[in-house]
């Protein structure tokens, strides 16, 4: 009884230390459609007492992404400039294969605009990246040759490095965390990325000793099927309004663990239960305070 008292006390104490240390900190977030969809970023720092800026933006990358035939997506490399872009992409528009608009919108996720003029007013700044930029990170997950002085932007740990520099540059007393995937358990058709994106994202926190917000380590998703789940969409699309299928059927047509996290394949927020919302809220707000007071509080950066 007395054991359980004293760890309560330590408890509240640590909240207490974490809610002072973090209260009244902005944070701009960076990422993909996950963060930018998600509840995450803005309820998590508000569970805080922090104020989010929400710059994910859907689609997005890091390491800039060449096409033989253009797609709607190809420029929205956040590694590189306005000027850049418009440079790479102009021909495009001439060409008439893109519009006007088209070239604006890869321009408006440029760094340049989307971090670089918010970096001043901002205590921390979370990369939340790495699904999106699957074109690279299968290749550079095995690690054995990455070259960490390297700024080579068609290359995720290039681009990131460049990323890094511009921000130290502008802010070098922000604090900088990696945002991470929300599971490297699946070993099926395209959901092994999340292996890939945990093992890079991995190798660069610790490479620049940044926080890393690892919620794969956190949301429990099973690799595989869940037994007798045959019926499950079929319900969740009654009950809903919504029109989920099927991906990843095994020969009992169950689906997988990863899809009832995410029932369009690739996003926690299409969940219509609103419960992996709610878990990432909790993983978030628990990393954010874990990862970042140390770095905040006494003796860290501010």
């Amino acid at each position: 009884m007395r054991k359980a008292a004293l760890s309560c006390v330590f408890l509240c104490l640590s909240l207490i230390v974490t809610s002072q240390t973090l209260e009244g900190k902005r944070v701009l977030w960076l990422g993909t459609s996950i963060p930018a969809g998600c509840t995450y970023p803005q309820n998590a720092c508000a569970n805080l007492g922090m104020t989010c800026l929400n710059h994910a933006i859907g689609e997005s990358f890091v390491a800039e992404r060449t096409f033989t035939v253009p797609a709607r997506h190809s420029g929205f490399s956040l590694s590189m400039s306005m000027e850049e872009k418009d440079s790479a992409y102009r021909h495009l528009v001439e060409e008439g294969i893109i519009d006007k608009h088209q070239l604006d919108v890869w321009k408006f996720t440029s760094y340049d605009n989307r971090m670089l003029p918010f970096l001043q007013d901002v205590d921390i700044v979370v990369i939340d990246h790495g699904y999106n930029d699957a074109f690279t990170l299968k290749d550079e997950s095995a690690l054995d040759c990455v070259d960490w002085e390297s700024e080579d932007k068609k290359t995720f740990v290039g681009a990131f490095n460049f990323i890094y520099r511009k921000i130290k540059e502008t802010n070098p007393n922000v604090v900088i965390a990696i945002g991470g995937y929300f599971q490297n358990t699946c070993t099926f058709s395209y959901t092994v990325t999340g292996k890939h994106v945990s093992q890079v994202l991995t190798a660069i926190a610790e490479h620049y000793n940044l926080p890393l917000l690892d919620a794969w380590n956190y949301t429990g998703i099973e690799d595989g099927h869940i037994p007798d789940s045959e019926h499950y969409f079929d319900e969740l699309n009654a009950r809903y309004g919504t029109e989920f299928y099927n991906q990843f059927p095994d020969e009992n047509g169950n689906i997988t663990y990863f899809q009832k996290f995410c029932p369009d394949g690739v996003h926690p927020f299409s969940d219509p239960t609103g419960e992996s919302d709610r878990m990432l809220d909790e993983i978030f707000t628990k990393l954010l305070a874990e990862k970042l007071s140390p770095m905040l509080g006494w003796g860290g950066y501010r």
